[in-house]
């Protein structure tokens, strides 16, 4: 078996493949296990670890490590309402559907085994059956906190490079950011000025077809004071009395978007996933 030991590791030297929340790390290569990559790095108060194995090339493992350290979120709340108890059991058993598993049906115990699961924390909320969309957000508060948080729907997918969007965010301290998008149906429509304010959003209308809401969108704990109670709609009357005010921006998206509407967007969509060439796709 061929072995070969490198000692320059890319992210962490000045140049073009530079990362600049990696401290630390050890590149490697086997003909076996390819070309392979373990690099520590913080962001802010995270401390995340990457390991990358099998890649073919060596500029590969370097992409890879830097695009699962773009997301390296693990808290999650989800906003439920209709079959609710349906997405908790999912979670429920989620060591069931991950991992094998071993039942000992006489002691009544069961042993899991290659526990495939994800660092995830995530929080099921019933939200209600006909709360709106702002009475959703507003009843998963005392989850969030004082903190900064993300929010999207579930009925869209995007390449949105969310660290950056986040970046973004703490930039220009408003209230609030959303993605921005140009696409030819029938969504929010913003009207956004030369420094990325927000001056107005008007909910969907047959004749839009510009920049519109992509859905992944940063806050701040004020969004609350917008939110009057479960009948209040976020995009309506939320997000419009943010743009009026002057406390939302808009990150610029040019990247894959696309929402899952109709039967024949999923289509779309499934077609995508099983050519193995899904643009949202950017994890491993």
């Amino acid at each position: 078996e061929e072995l070969g030991i490198a000692m320059k590791h890319k992210l962490l030297l000045k140049g073009d493949e530079h990362y600049e929340y990696a401290q630390c790390g050890k590149t490697g290569y086997t003909s076996i296990a390819g070309y392979n990559l373990v690099t520590t790095a913080k962001k802010g108060s995270m401390n995340l670890i990457c390991v990358v194995l099998g890649c073919t090339d060596s500029n590969s493992r370097y992409t890879s490590t830097r695009a699962l350290f773009d997301y390296g979120f693990n808290e999650f709340i989800i906003c439920l309402g209709y079959k609710q108890h349906v997405v908790k059991e999912y979670f429920a058993d989620y060591y069931l559907y991950s991992s094998d598993v071993t039942f000992d049906l006489s002691g009544n115990s069961c042993q899991i085994h290659n526990n495939h699961s994800e660092p995830w924390k995530v929080t099921l909320v019933d939200t209600g059956l006909n709360t709106m969309t702002g009475g959703r957000l507003k009843r998963v508060r005392n989850y969030i906190g004082d903190e900064t948080f993300m929010m999207t729907y579930g009925d869209g997918v995007s390449d949105v490079n969310i660290q950056k969007l986040l970046e973004f965010h703490k930039g220009h301290g408003r209230t609030g950011t959303i993605t921005a998008i140009s696409v030819d149906q029938r969504f929010g429509v913003l009207d956004i000025a030369e420094d990325n304010t927000v001056h107005a959003f008007a909910e969907k209308d047959e004749k839009d077809s510009s920049v519109v809401n992509g859905g992944y969108m940063v806050f701040e704990p004020a969004v609350f004071d917008y939110i009057e109670g479960d009948q209040t709609v976020f995009e309506k009357e939320t997000l419009s009395q943010l743009a009026a005010m002057g406390e939302l921006s808009a990150y610029k998206h040019r990247g894959f978007w696309q929402c899952m509407d109709t039967q024949r967007e999923k289509q779309k969509l499934e077609a995508l996933w099983a050519s193995g060439k899904a643009p949202w796709k950017v994890w491993e």
